[in-house]
């Protein structure tokens, strides 16, 4: 919703049943949503395209 006011857009559904998503930020240039979800962490444009898995390099020294 635009900060003028106006209607609501979902820009994510998740199954009922299913997991939601946690942990839910905006991307500092207000471009992207940020969630995790199941474990996993998910990127989303504002604009409403499809979800994106966020993959990170495994370092077995953490």
């Amino acid at each position: 919703m635009p900060a003028s006011g106006g209607e609501p857009e979902v820009l994510v559904e998740f199954p009922p049943g299913g997991g939601g998503a946690e942990a839910i930020a905006w991307t500092p240039d207000g471009e992207r949503i940020i969630y995790r979800n199941d474990r996993e962490i998910w990127s989303i444009p504002r604009i409403g395209d499809e979800p994106r898995k966020l993959e990170w390099p495994v370092d077995s020294s953490l």
